[in-house]
């Protein structure tokens, strides 16, 4: 009976302490961003509503003038015909672009304040598969890879995934062919080089002008390691 009431116990003291750190991961305000589902078409349409979005306002910073303009708006946005109230991101997109006869949107605060709730980060997981792409690309082969070339890479990547297009049948626009080669591009050359090791030779050449496309790149340096 003992042991019995040893194992209860721990398990409730394992159970007390699990609460209590989840409790610390979460944060402060979560209860606050719960109101963001008020900004479903469904229950900002609805007629007799509450002012409980001016809550959601102040958390994120807007101050008394325009709590009462979104306040007003709230109440009034039922009162037009809307068509997209089937989807979240067309409802608003179609609120963003509303105009009025005098050519004034009149929900341009709730707008913003719906825009601004929409697009938080609710969590890690993209921050965490850009490390992870990160990691694909800058090898220990590639230890010396620069970040504005670190960027470049991971923003073709990701930019191929989400259009669904190849690489191997990416076609270049023109404006970007025609650049290639010029003097413009070539923007790195008066940047520091990234020190080497002791244990490496650097050999620099340079060359004084180089001809491309009728234009001229003077001064490219490159460094050779052993």
């Amino acid at each position: 009976m003992d042991a019995i009431s040893a194992i209860r116990r721990r398990c409730i003291d394992f159970n007390v302490k699990l609460a209590k750190e989840i409790q610390q991961r979460l944060p402060t305000n979560y209860t606050v961003l719960e109101l963001m589902s008020r900004l479903a078409p469904e229950t900002i349409l609805r007629q007799g509503k509450d002012n409980s979005i001016s809550e959601l306002a102040k958390e994120l910073g807007y101050n008394a003038s325009d709590i009462d303009k979104i306040l007003n708006q709230w109440h009034n946005i039922c009162f037009v015909q809307w068509k997209n109230t089937n989807d979240v991101i067309k409802f608003w997109n179609e609120v963003d672009e509303y105009r009025s006869a005098a050519g004034i949107n009149d929900f341009g605060e709730l707008v913003d304040l719906a825009i601004s709730s929409l697009t938080l980060p609710h969590s890690n997981a993209g921050i965490e598969k850009i490390f992870s792409v990160m990691n694909i690309v800058k090898t220990k082969l590639w230890n010396r890879m620069a970040g504005p070339l670190l960027n470049a890479i991971i923003f073709i990547r990701n930019r191929l995934k989400v259009t669904d297009v190849k690489c191997y049948n990416y076609e270049l626009p023109s404006d970007v062919i025609a650049a290639i080669g010029k003097n413009t591009k070539y923007s790195y050359k008066n940047q520091v080089q990234p020190a080497t090791s002791s244990a490496s030779v650097s050999a620099s050449s340079t060359v004084e002008s180089v001809n491309y496309d009728d234009e001229v790149i003077e001064d490219i340096t490159f460094d050779l390691d052993f």
